[in-house]
């Protein structure tokens, strides 16, 4: 009994210390990819809406996000802090605000 136990107790203890350990990036620092401006939305419908219009290959929209100030862009010198991590998208801090980019536009460092 003893035996099993200690198995199980092992058991926990590696599961929470492999869980706390992988997939996460919070608190780590990511840069835009490449050379170009990387678009960041201010909530994550609107990161939603900006996806779609990208699919879609509809610049009209993507634009008239830009123009509203719904869509801003990240500076490809700077890193920026992940605050937050969904499925698909990162919550960064940029100038004290938070700001949602796809994780797929941005390199974790």
């Amino acid at each position: 009994m003893k035996k099993i136990k200690f198995f199980l107790a092992i058991m926990i203890i590696m599961s929470l210390f492999c869980t706390c350990t992988t997939n996460s990036n919070v608190g780590k620092f990511c840069k835009p990819l490449g050379n170009t401006p990387c678009p960041a939305t201010r909530t994550i419908p609107i990161l939603d809406e900006l996806i779609d219009a990208a699919k879609r290959g509809d610049n009209a929209a993507t634009m008239q996000m830009m123009m509203k100030g719904d869509v801003l862009m990240l500076d490809v010198t700077i890193s920026y802090k992940i605050l937050e991590e969904g499925n698909y998208w990162f919550g960064v801090e940029a100038d004290g605000k938070k700001l949602y980019v796809a994780n797929h536009m941005v390199k974790v460092e």
